[in-house]
């Protein structure tokens, strides 16, 4: 249960924080796991996808963090942006 909250803490600040519009924030989690949208409740996740938002929630906050800070070292990984963050990785 705490897994799931703390899920959701990070998912959700990427449309609180205007990243993503909340349909689109949906639209990536859910390619993101490879489930179909009407699937995608963080709710319902066992511990893997928990992690699994968890992980590539904080990618996207860190990266878009970089760009409002005109700094986009450590935003990417090997030199490749998160895929879902294209717009963002522009700015780089």
């Amino acid at each position: 249960r705490a897994l799931r909250a703390e899920a959701h803490k990070y998912f959700n600040k990427i449309y609180l924080r205007g990243i993503m519009s909340r349909e689109d924030a949906y639209e990536w989690l859910s390619a993101m796991l490879g489930i179909p949208i009407g699937n995608t409740h963080i709710g319902q996740m066992g511990e893997y996808y928990c992690q699994k938002v968890i992980e590539e929630s904080k990618k996207v906050l860190a990266h878009h963090a970089g760009i409002r800070t005109g700094s986009c070292q450590g935003a990417a990984k090997g030199g490749k942006y998160h895929d879902t963050d294209r717009a963002a990785a522009a700015h780089c």
